[in-house]
Parts: C-alpha cells; structure tokens; sequence
C-alpha cells in the first residue's frame, strides 16, 4: 500500500537497511535525536557512505517529513540540513553531500 510504502522510507534505520548499509560496508547511519519543538511527523538522519577508492566519504545529514495529503495518499520529502553530528569516532575525511526528493 502506499502508507507501507511512505512508512518504510521514512523509517531511515530500521533494523534491516541498518543492516544493508552496514553489510555495505558504510560507516554510519544514525537517526538524531528530536530537537525541542520538532513534529512528530519528521525525523533527522546522518549517514556517512564509502565511496570508491581515491573518493573520500559523503556525509548525508537529512530531514525527513512525513505527510497525509487524504485518504489513500501520503507524501515523504527528504532534504539536506546543516547540523555537526558526532558520530563517537574518527571518521577521515568526509564530503559533504546532499539530496532532495519528494515521494
């Protein structure tokens, strides 16, 4: 359905893409705490992706929002925010990276 559909991209680090990403062989994907006066419906992420060789890390620090529009419709945007996250080690040098989508 389409709310299983939204649901499962809005849920960044569920069990299962934690584990892909990590089979992968990226070094991080967090979900950040909420900060005062965020909604329920939006979620904060950071993940760090390797690259191939000679390319230094992207690091993906994202917004997640998570919308009803009716009935039988639902909307999630992802968008880029600039926020330092400590991700509890040394991760090299990274690269900031972006995305945007709406689905």
């Amino acid at each position: 359905t389409a709310e299983e559909a939204a649901s499962w991209f809005f849920e960044y680090c569920s069990r299962e893409r934690t584990r892909i990403n990590r089979d992968r062989g990226n070094p991080a994907r967090l979900e950040l705490r909420r900060e005062k006066g965020s909604k329920m419906n939006e979620k904060i992420f950071a993940t760090i992706k390797k690259m191939p060789i000679l390319l230094n890390k992207r690091e993906f620090v994202i917004k997640h929002i998570w919308r009803r529009n009716n009935k039988e419709s639902f909307s999630v945007a992802v968008t880029p925010i600039t926020k330092r996250v400590d991700y509890g080690g040394n991760m090299g040098r990274t690269v900031t990276g972006t995305t945007k989508a709406i689905f």
